[in-house]
């Protein structure tokens, strides 16, 4: 579990940076955000509803669930964040070489 929300933490920050450099070299709109990183934001909140409710109750499906999303959410979050680096990229390049 700590390594599913290390991965989505990490994206987080990874990504929120690369937002505000895109946006300081005026490409903000090529890093908008995309329909993968709502599923991802809707699979992580549901997870985070599901993990929580899984305390109070003594059914084990539900916290097997809680983790299933956990990870579908850390599934989702790579993808996402190798979509924006793509996209990303030729500007990164571009950067360096200046």
């Amino acid at each position: 579990m700590a390594l599913a929300a290390a991965v989505i933490i990490g994206r987080e920050i990874t990504i929120a940076s690369l937002r505000e450099w895109m946006a300081e070299i005026g490409q903000r709109k090529q890093v908008e955000v995309s329909w993968l990183g709502k599923i991802k934001t809707s699979a992580q909140m549901a997870a985070i509803v599901v993990l929580l409710l899984a305390f109070d109750v003594t059914a084990t499906w539900v916290g097997a669930s809680g983790y299933v999303l956990l990870y579908i959410s850390a599934a989702l979050t790579l993808w996402s964040m190798i979509n924006y680096l793509r996209v990303a990229l030729p500007m990164l390049i571009s950067s360096k070489k200046c």
